[in-house]
């Protein structure tokens, strides 16, 4: 009986692996299947795409501007100008006569760690909800009209007189590719 138990045991364990065998073989050939028709629809992608493009490449033209030439030689001129420019104008970097203010900083009350009263208003303060929306406090403070002291600052510098800019116009000529 134990003999026939080992050999029963013996055939099941073989042909479970030859059952195993069987299914790898199946799954990597139908693996192999997918990767050739995914290449092969690939392939007839890239020649029907090819095909296209041949098919449609008298249609299309490209636009090249054709007076390079003449755009570097008033380039050229431009750059003369300037430099004559440069000489003939003198510039010279002068200091404003205006002054700013100096504003004094704010100085907050004195407290030490002797100072042990509390005002009940800063707890009310703490304690009460704001009332007041934002948009309120903002149409305030735009409402508000602040006149400053100063005068603007005086503008005694000579007038600048810029350079003229430079504008250069390509014509095109038609070629097809």
């Amino acid at each position: 009986m134990p003999e026939e138990l080992v050999i029963v045991l013996v055939i099941l364990i073989g042909g479970g692996w030859l059952v195993i065998w069987i299914l790898k073989a199946i799954g990597s050939a139908i693996t192999e299947t997918g990767k050739s028709f995914s290449e092969a629809a690939a392939r007839r992608r890239q020649q029907r795409y090819l095909r296209g493009r041949v098919r449609l490449s008298h249609f299309v033209h490209a636009v090249v501007p054709d007076d390079l030439s003449a755009t570097k030689s008033q380039l050229e001129r431009t750059k003369n100008n300037f430099r004559e420019f440069q000489t003939i104008s003198k510039w010279v970097a002068e200091r404003p006569t205006w002054t700013s203010l100096e504003f004094a900083p704010y100085k907050s009350p004195r407290k030490d760690t002797t100072y042990k009263l509390m005002d009940i208003n800063d707890i009310s303060s703490v304690l009460t909800p704001d009332t007041s929306t934002w948009l309120e406090e903002e149409s305030h403070l735009v409402s508000q009209f602040c006149k400053y002291p100063a005068n603007p600052p005086e503008n005694p510098c000579r007038e600048f007189r810029a350079f003229p800019s430079l504008t250069l116009k390509l014509g095109s000529r038609d070629t097809s590719v």
